[in-house]
C-alpha cells in the first residue's frame, strides 16, 4: 500500500503490480546514462515523473532507490511490459495501440534510408504519439545520435513516457539536451506552441485510431476548433472526425518542408469518406512514396483489430513520382523499396487514377493482375460507350438508400414476436404466439418491403412477405383500437424504445416520413454490404416485378422500365461485377465489404441505352431463365451453364475484345481470389 501511495504522489500511470519494477528499472537506466549515483540529481531533468521526486520524503526516496537496486529489467523489456499495462478502458480512452517490433523496425529503417539519400544532418526526429518510443529508439540506433539534432515525443500516459525517455536518453549517449519528452495531449501541446521547438524533419508515428462516435462530444468539438485554427477544416468532408486523420493534419502542421512522414494507419483511412480530405492533402502537399502492408499479419500494432498499412511521404518534395504499393516481408531488406519506385507493376500515379479506383487505395496492394484486368475492361467499355458513369447512364437520382428504422422488431411485420395469421385486401391480421394477442392492421399502413439481404441471397426474384409499418403523424386516438394496442405493445415490450428515444411523441411516424420524402420504391435492389466468402450467397442484386420498398440494408435503383432493370440486374449479378465488388469494395472487416452510394455513382455501369436490341434481348433472356431459380453459392456456379450464359451475354453486350478468353480470365481470377 505504501508503494502505491508513492506511485500516486509521483503521478505514475498506470498503476499495476508491474509498475514499480518498470519505474525502478527506468530510473536506473537513466542514472547509468547520465553517470550519476544520486537519485536527487534527477529532479532537475525535463523528464516525465522525475520532477515529482522532489515531493517525496527521505524514506520514500530510499524506497525508490531500493527499486533501482533490485533486479533491473532491460529497456526492451520495460518497453514491452509498459505497453501491456494499459487495460481495455485506458486503451479505449487514449485509442492506444503500440507498434510491434516489425513495424518499428520498418519505420526506423525508412528514416535511416531517407537520411542517407538526402545527406541531411542534425535532423529533428519526432513522434507526437510516442508510446514507449520503440520506433524512435531503433531509428537512433540505425542513424546514430551524432547525426540527429533533437529527438522529441509526446505521450499522454506517464509511465510509457518515462520508459521512452529512458530508452531515448540511453541511445543518445546520455545527452539530456537531445531528448525532450512531454506528457499530455498532443493536440493541446502542439496547438498551443507557435515557436520552432516542435518543428520536425522526420516523424515516425502510430497515431491513435478511433471514429468520432467513440469520442466525447465536448472533446470532438474542441478537436474541430483546433483543426480549424490550424487551417485544416477544408480537408474534413461533412466535418467527420477520425482521430488518425486529425493526427496526420497535426503532423503536417509541425513537419518541415522536405520532411519525412512515416505513419502506421488503418487501411480504412484510404477508403472511407472521412479519408478523402487526407488523400487530397497528401496529393497537394506530398510526394507519396509508398503504402505498405505486412505479408504475415494484418496489423502493425499490438492487439489491434484493424487492418493497417504504413504510409511514407515527403512534404513539399521538388520531384513527385508514383507511389509504390507492396507488402513488407523482411523490414531489414524491404525498407529501401520505399524509395525504389521504378517497378510499374507495383507503382501507381495517385494523381491520375479513375475516381472509382481513387475511392479505395487499398486495391493497389494485392491482386494486381485482376486490377489491371478490371481497369482494362472499364476503359474498353468506356471507349465504345457500353459502360458509362452512373450519372451519365442512369442519372444520379436513380439510386437511393432504403428506409432506416429505429426498432425493426416493431416496424417490420411479421417480426420476432408477431406472425401473420391472415391477409386480405384491406387488413393483415397478426398474432403474438406468446401472449395470444391478435391485431388487425389496415393495409393502408403497411408497405411491402425487403428486410435484409440474407433472406434473398439465393434467388434473384424476391418473394416479398414482409411489411413496413408506416403510420402517419396522427394522434393515437385517430387509429383503430388494434393499431393502438400494437403501439402500446411496442412501448411496454421495449421494441419501440429506440424510436421513442429519437422521435418523441410521434415516434411511430418516422418510417412514414421517410416513405413520403424518399419514395423508396423500385424493382432492383443492391445490398449495402456482402460477405466476401459468399458462403451462401448465389446472387448479388435482387428483382421485384412490382415496385416495393426496402430497409436501409439495400440501395434501391429507381428505374421503372423493366427491360432496362433486367439489363442492370444482369450486370450486377455478373461475374465481372462480382470481381469489382471483391476488388473495389470498402473492407469493413476481414470478411465483409461494402460499396457506398458514392461508389456506385462513380463505378462505370452498363448502359442499356447504348446496347443494340439483340444485346439487350440476350441479357433479358438469360435473366428470365434464371430469375426464379434457387442458385448455389457463387463459387459453385463458376463455369456452370446458367452462370456462363449470363456472363457471355454481358461481355458480348459490352463489346469487349476476346470475350471467351476474358470469361476464362474472370473465372480464374475469381477462383484465385477465393483461395
Amino acid at each position: 500500500m505504501q508503494m502505491r501511495r508513492i506511485l500516486e504522489r509521483l503521478d505514475v500511470s498506470p498503476i499495476h503490480d508491474l509498475t514499480p519494477g518498470i519505474l525502478g528499472s527506468c530510473i536506473g537506466h537513466i542514472m547509468d546514462a547520465l553517470h550519476i549515483t544520486d537519485i536527487d540529481n534527477l529532479v532537475s531533468l525535463q523528464a516525465p515523473i522525475l520532477s515529482n521526486l522532489d515531493g517525496l520524503s527521505n524514506h520514500e526516496i530510499e524506497m525508490i532507490s531500493q527499486l533501482v537496486e533490485t533486479d533491473r529489467l532491460s529497456l526492451e523489456e520495460c518497453q514491452y511490459r509498459a505497453q501491456k499495462l494499459l487495460d481495455s478502458s485506458m486503451r479505449k480512452r487514449f485509442a492506444a495501440y503500440y507498434t510491434i517490433p516489425i513495424g518499428a523496425e520498418f519505420l526506423a529503417r525508412v528514416a535511416s534510408e531517407y537520411l542517407k539519400l538526402t545527406n541531411r544532418s542534425q535532423s529533428v526526429l519526432a513522434d507526437p504519439f510516442l508510446g514507449t518510443g520503440c520506433a524512435l529508439t531503433r531509428a537512433i540506433e540505425l542513424i546514430g545520435p551524432e547525426q540527429l539534432g533533437v529527438v522529441w515525443g509526446i505521450e499522454p500516459v506517464s509511465l510509457p513516457a518515462l520508459v521512452a525517455y529512458a530508452s531515448l536518453l540511453t541511445h543518445c549517449n546520455g545527452n539530456p539536451d537531445k531528448v525532450r519528452i512531454y506528457v499530455g495531449d498532443a493536440f493541446e501541446i502542439l496547438s498551443a506552441e507557435s515557436d520552432e521547438q516542435f518543428m520536425a524533419d522526420l516523424v515516425l508515428t502510430n497515431p491513435p485510431f478511433t471514429r468520432s462516435q467513440h469520442l466525447d462530444r465536448d472533446y470532438r468539438k474542441w478537436l474541430l476548433s483546433i483543426i480549424g485554427d490550424l487551417g485544416y477544416l477544408s480537408y474534413l468532408p461533412r466535418r467527420e472526425i477520425n482521430l488518425q486523420i486529425l493526427s496526420i493534419f497535426l503532423v503536417d502542421h509541425i513537419l518541415r518542408s522536405g520532411g519525412l512522414l512515416a505513419s502506421v494507419l488503418p487501411v480504412s483511412t484510404f477508403y472511407t469518406l472521412s479519408g478523402r480530405g487526407l488523400k487530397k492533402l497528401l496529393r497537394e502537399k506530398y510526394d507519396i512514396l509508398a503504402v505498405t502492408d505486412m505479408a504475415s499479419r494484418p496489423s502493425f500494432s499490438d492487439d489491434s483489430g484493424f487492418s493497417e498499412v504504413i504510409l511514407t511521404a515527403v512534404k513539399d518534395a521538388s520531384n513527385v513520382g508514383p507511389t509504390r504499393f507492396f507488402s513488407v516481408q523482411n523490414p531489414m531488406v524491404d525498407a529501401h523499396l520505399v524509395f525504389d519506385r521504378a517497378h510499374a507493376d507495383s507503382s501507381v500515379d495517385l494523381r491520375n487514377v479513375p475516381a472509382f479506383l481513387d475511392n479505395n487505395w487499398s486495391v493497389f496492394l494485392h491482386h494486381k493482375d485482376l486490377l489491371h484486368l478490371i481497369n482494362d475492361i472499364f476503359f474498353q467499355g468506356l471507349e465504345v460507350g457500353t459502360l458509362k458513369p452512373w450519372h451519365d447512364s442512369l442519372g444520379s437520382d436513380r439510386i437511393i438508400r432504403g428506409v432506416e428504422m429505429y426498432g425493426p422488431e416493431f416496424f417490420f411485420i411479421p417480426n420476432k414476436y408477431w406472425s401473420v395469421l391472415q391477409e386480405t385486401d384491406h387488413h393483415v391480421t397478426i398474432q403474438n404466439p406468446l401472449t395470444k394477442s391478435v391485431c388487425s392492421i389496415e393495409q393502408e399502413f403497411l408497405v411491402p418491403a425487403l428486410r435484409r439481404p440474407a433472406l434473398y441471397d439465393n434467388k434473384m426474384q424476391v418473394d416479398v412477405t414482409t411489411y413496413l409499418l408506416s403510420l402517419p403523424p396522427r394522434a393515437p386516438a385517430e387509429f383503430s383500437e388494434d393499431v393502438r394496442d400494437y403501439l402500446h405493445w411496442g412501448q411496454v415490450s421495449g421494441t419501440a424504445a429506440p424510436a421513442i428515444a429519437n422521435y418523441g411523441d410521434y415516434w411511430y411516424a418516422h418510417v412514414h416520413s421517410q416513405i413520403v420524402a424518399k419514395k423508396p420504391f423500385g424493382h432492383l435492389f443492391i445490398p449495402d454490404k456482402v460477405d466476401l466468402h459468399f458462403k451462401t450467397r448465389g446472387v448479388f442484386a435482387n428483382f421485384s416485378p412490382f415496385p416495393v420498398a426496402a430497409s436501409k440494408n439495400f440501395y434501391i435503383v429507381k428505374h421503372h422500365d423493366l427491360t432496362t432493370v433486367k439489363v442492370l440486374l444482369g450486370w450486377f449479378n455478373s461475374t465481372l461485377f462480382l470481381l469489382i465488388i471483391l476488388m473495389l469494395g470498402r473492407r469493413i472487416s476481414q470478411t465483409w465489404t461494402r460499396l457506398l452510394e458514392n461508389d456506385y455513382l462513380e463505378i462505370p455501369v452498363i448502359s442499356a441505352r447504348a446496347l443494340d436490341e439483340t444485346a439487350r434481348d440476350n441479357i433479358v433472356y438469360c435473366i428470365d431463365s434464371i430469375l426464379s431459380n434457387n442458385l448455389p453459392p457463387y463459387w459453385k456456379q463458376i463455369g456452370g451453364g446458367l452462370r456462363r450464359e449470363l456472363d457471355k451475354a454481358v461481355i458480348h453486350a459490352l463489346g469487349l475484345r476476346d470475350p471467351d478468353l476474358l470469361i476464362r480470365r474472370l473465372y480464374r481470377g475469381l477462383t484465385d481470389f477465393g483461395n
